[in-house]
């Protein structure tokens, strides 16, 4: 572990204790201080902005073998305030090097020695993300755990690009809670992974709060039949055929096996015109017209069904007899 402590003269009486302790490891995997990492080193952002951020003409005036020019060119290019404040250290010193530079009872020359190596080391370093988008997901998390719902629309509005954060707040939040978190921990969420992320863990959230009647189903909805259509109409209201799926396969299933044996001698055009008369209890003619046609086949219809069921009666019969002689 490396110590950052008290890198100015004000602060003699400051240890290493005091500073921001790293791990070398995580600093070189991920390039960037964990969250909870970064929220347990909160008290000490102050005292390590005054401390890290060096006041120029102090550390210049710490150096006696080289140009003021070149040591404010070295250090104005080092943002030492953003690092802190974002919780981003991006360098890493063998710990000889710093115990070298920062003694017991440390003077302006070795300060302003360790913060332009600091400084040089930066330099030869990439520049490090901000990972803006992950730092508002966490807060936007811990404010739907809170209950602020402000901060949950205004995290929807910016990062999910949504319009209107209110219909989508239940959504955002279920989103926020899950399991994307557990991404951070392979290192390899980008503010762009991030996003897409939560947008996809949003939408899917969103569908199973919506009602049934409220989604779509190859791009149409689907509307209940109670669905107002007017004053005092309702889809319900409009509907041309009322028959059911249900009323129909009781019509069409026959339970008396005597009658399915009848009908069974019955062709086509008599088939229908027996099932219209069967339906709308009206006479032989009218559901041969209804069945489109002549009103005479009708009472052709009614004769055939008297013979059918005449001869199954006899036939019955004459097996009942005959099983009852064997007996």
């Amino acid at each position: 572990m490396i110590a950052f402590g008290s890198l100015r003269q004000d602060q003699p009486n400051s240890t290493p204790c005091d500073g921001l302790c790293l791990d070398p490891q995580t600093l070189l995997n991920s390039g960037w201080l964990t969250p909870g990492r970064s929220r347990l080193c909160t008290r000490h952002v102050d005292a390590l902005q005054h401390r890290l951020v060096p006041d120029i003409d102090d550390v210049v005036s710490g150096f006696t073998h080289l140009s003021p020019k070149m040591v404010r060119g070295e250090l104005q290019g080092v943002d030492f305030r953003e690092a802190i404040r974002f919780g981003v250290i991006h360098l890493v010193l063998p710990r000889e090097v710093v115990m070298q530079h920062l003694p017991t009872a440390p003077s302006p020359a070795s300060s302003a020695g360790l913060l332009l190596m600091l400084a040089r080391c930066w330099r030869t370093l990439p520049s490090v993300p901000v990972r803006a988008a992950i730092l508002a997901a966490l807060s936007a998390r811990n404010a739907a755990i809170d209950g602020d719902v402000d901060q949950v629309d205004a995290f929807a509005r910016t990062w999910l690009g949504l319009r209107n954060p209110e219909a989508w707040r239940e959504a955002v939040e279920m989103a926020l809670l899950g399991d994307w978190v557990e991404v951070l921990r392979q290192g390899a969420a980008s503010d762009m992974v991030l996003a897409q992320i939560l947008r996809h863990q949003m939408a899917i959230e969103h569908r199973h709060l919506q009602p049934l009647w409220e989604r779509r189903v190859r791009g149409k909805r689907i509307l209940l039949l109670s669905q107002e259509v007017g004053a005092s109409l309702s889809l319900e209201d409009l509907l041309v055929d009322r028959q059911t799926p249900e009323t129909q396969a009781f019509r069409t299933g026959l339970g008396d096996t005597r009658i399915a044996a009848v009908l069974h001698g019955l062709h086509g055009d008599e088939t229908v015109v027996a099932r219209q008369w069967a339906q709308s209890r009206d006479t032989w003619a009218a559901a041969a017209s209804a069945a489109g046609l002549p009103a005479a086949h009708g009472e052709r219809v009614r004769r055939k069904l008297k013979r059918l069921g005449d001869r199954h009666t006899a036939r019955r019969s004459a097996a009942a007899e005959t099983a009852a002689a064997r007996s």
